[in-house]
């Protein structure tokens, strides 16, 4: 469990860093239209590229963080199931002591 907590963290930091980047991105691009007019065709090309790029990594780093999650609520589910099912056998127990008596 313990490497699963550590996976989501280092996942949500790469994902942070990924959002930074994206908007550190965005600004840079909007500087360089502004300095060098002439080259907006270019500039938007190789923008749009980066920018794919960082939303591309963004989208799959919400997706493992999502697979982490599940994993981490499946072994919380599997591990607490034993003793819901224990419990109610137990209650069914003694349900049936107290109808018997």
């Amino acid at each position: 469990m313990k490497n699963n907590e550590e996976t989501s963290t280092i996942l949500q930091r790469q994902l942070d860093d990924s959002y930074e980047e994206l908007k550190a991105t965005k600004r840079q691009r909007i500087r360089d239209s502004m300095k060098h007019p002439e080259k907006e065709e270019l500039l938007e090309q190789t923008y749009d590229e980066m920018e794919a790029e960082l939303e591309h990594r963004i989208k799959g780093l919400k997706n493992q963080l999502e697979l982490t999650v599940n994993k981490r609520n499946a072994i919380i589910q599997s591990t607490a199931s034993p003793w819901k099912y224990s419990m109610k056998s137990l209650l069914r127990i003694s349900w049936t002591k107290s109808i018997l008596s």
